[in-house]
């Protein structure tokens, strides 16, 4: 809506320690403003701000100087951080049978200096509306990190917030597969600068290469980092872990795949129960080490592979014996290892055991 006549002021600060130009003005017709806001709604320290806010619908704008009071304007108060909205005397005392409705007021005001601010109604002693300048900033900045544990199908996709503006982010992330369609996770979070953030996705192919670039999102805008690629793997054991080789050697067993199998968890499946605790090495895991222990591989024995799953229980994932006893898979290092984990807790009823034996060196 366009005012049919503009009353500017100009206002010297009343403990200046810089200048700022103000000017208000009625606003048009029957249809006045839900209630008092500023455009931007997070300004900067050098932000030209434009405030609106709903009065009476007066038949026109001598009617709504009457009954206000005068012409409406504004003042500073530096130190205070208060501007004031007045209405300078004296009123007219008769107005013209116009009707050329005015239903509320618009304006402008800044720069302003960073801190919390009030736009005060004087004639009422009443608060219209308190908002924050930031230090002046375009637009929040958000830096995409490379991926972590990224396996056969799924990754940890990571960002950081670099630049808030003065105001906590949602985070977001933008993948997709080389020849595939954009995918995008949920905004979610809420970080500020220097925070950093991630999300697990899950679903990709294996072998293939992925692009991502974090994402972020505040009163400011949104923005986006820089991306980057990452690899999923083709196989579940990745080839930098240094037992890749005794994995390809027993034949690429998926339970190896597991992210506690090294520490005695040859089913990947936790027992217990969140009232007494969850733990991950147990009586099941005991169950298949006793099913392959000592089972000598040929020509002394029929070797591991006989053994429905026995070579989960296989944790150390070296070879014991010997040439000229016979050489087997699962032995006393591997039951020394489930006896340092047994029945050990996760938290909050216990340390837990670290999902680290995909990690690499």
């Amino acid at each position: 809506m366009r005012p049919s006549t503009v009353m500017s002021l100009l206002i010297l600060a009343l403990v200046a320690p810089v200048s700022a130009a103000m000017s208000v003005s009625w606003i048009s017709g029957q249809s006045p403003p839900d209630s008092w806001s500023i455009d931007p709604p997070y300004p900067g320290e050098y932000t030209w701000i434009e405030f609106s806010g709903p009065t009476d619908v007066f038949p026109n704008e001598c009617v709504g100087r009457l009954e206000l009071g005068g012409t409406p304007g504004l003042a500073i108060n530096w130190t205070m951080k208060i501007i004031w909205l007045f209405f300078e005397g004296p009123p007219p005392e008769i107005c013209p049978p116009l009707w050329d409705p005015v239903c509320g007021l618009e304006g402008s005001f800044g720069p302003l200096t960073v801190g919390t601010w009030k736009l005060w109604d004087d004639r009422t002693d009443s608060l219209l509306i308190e908002f924050e300048v930031h230090p002046d900033c375009s637009e929040c900045t958000v830096e995409t990190l490379p991926a972590a544990d990224v396996r056969t199908t799924t990754a940890t996709l990571h960002g950081k917030i670099t630049e808030d503006c003065g105001q906590a982010c949602q985070y977001s992330f933008r993948y997709y597969k080389e020849g595939d369609d954009v995918a995008y996770t949920s905004w979610r979070g809420s970080k500020t600068a220097g925070e950093s953030f991630t999300e697990e996705i899950s679903g990709l192919s294996p072998g293939s290469l992925y692009y991502v670039s974090a994402r972020a999102r505040n009163g400011f805008g949104s923005c986006s980092g820089a991306e980057l690629s990452f690899r999923t793997l083709s196989e579940c054991f990745p080839p930098c872990h240094d037992d890749y080789t005794a994995w390809l050697s027993v034949g690429k067993p998926e339970c190896w795949c597991v992210e506690r199998q090294c520490h005695g968890d040859a089913d990947g499946i936790a027992g217990g129960g969140a009232k007494t605790g969850l733990y991950y090495v147990g009586p099941d895991d005991l169950n298949v080490l006793i099913g392959g222990w000592l089972v000598r591989e040929p020509p002394e024995g029929p070797g591991i592979a006989s053994v429905p799953n026995g070579i989960c229980a296989d944790f150390a994932h070296d070879i014991g014996g010997s040439t000229k006893t016979g050489q087997y898979r699962v032995g006393p290092s591997d039951l020394n290892i489930l006896i340092a984990n047994w029945l050990k807790k996760e938290p909050p009823q216990g340390p837990g055991i670290g999902p680290d034996c995909l990690d690499c060196p």
